[in-house]
């Protein structure tokens, strides 16, 4: 096999420095998506649950604020007491202990939110999506969650006494030790729900 004449293997110094350019270029704009794809996931997530300050100061000064953005506030123990929440954003939010017997949050986007030990007595809860939300030792007496979705919800020890549950989705829902005494619960729908005895129905799966 000929080797190849010295000259051909040659590349001239500048062809070599347009080359190394190129590939600096390239490798550069490729590092510069990285960091700001790394910076903007944590932004974009933040942005999510972002509550707006004047929702927050409408909501304590009147008690009253339909499609509301709140989410990720800390309303731990807070007295909202009769507040209408009509469609409100309360994805995230802390509510942790709050008072919210008769609320309105019909509609209201609960979805991750913290209700643990939360006051809901005679709640309107209509079609609200409480996706994940933690409700465990809530107190439900008289409460309205028909068409609710309680998919992936956390009712542990919940005082469900004469709550009203028709229709609403209970797919995944823990009822563990929870009162269902008087409840209603036509149409439910329950797929792997833990009951308050602590089995497991797969009646609608």
């Amino acid at each position: 096999m000929r080797a190849l004449p010295f000259q051909s293997m040659m590349i001239s110094k500048p062809g070599v420095r347009r080359a190394m350019l190129l590939i600096n270029f390239k490798m550069s704009r490729q590092c510069t998506k990285s960091v700001l794809l790394s910076l903007a996931i944590p932004f974009l997530a933040t942005q999510v649950l972002a509550y707006k300050q004047e929702d927050l100061d409408k909501l304590q000064a009147t008690n009253k604020c339909i499609r509301c953005d709140l989410s990720g506030a800390d309303l731990g123990g807070a007295n909202l007491s009769d507040a209408n929440l009509h469609f409100a954003n309360l994805q995230g939010t802390n509510l942790k202990g709050a008072n919210l017997n008769w609320a309105d949050l019909r509609e209201a986007d609960l979805r991750k939110a913290d209700l643990n030990w939360a006051d809901l007595r005679e709640a309107d809860l209509r079609k609200a999506d409480l996706y994940g939300a933690n409700l465990g030792e809530a107190f439900l007496q008289y409460s309205d969650m028909r068409e609710a979705n309680l998919r992936e919800v956390d009712l542990e020890a919940a005082d469900l006494y004469r709550a009203e549950l028709s229709k609403a989705n209970l797919e995944d829902a823990r009822l563990g030790g929870a009162i269902l005494k008087f409840a209603s619960m036509s149409e439910a729908i329950l797929c792997n729900t833990e009951m308050p005895d602590g089995r497991i129905t797969i009646r609608d799966c």
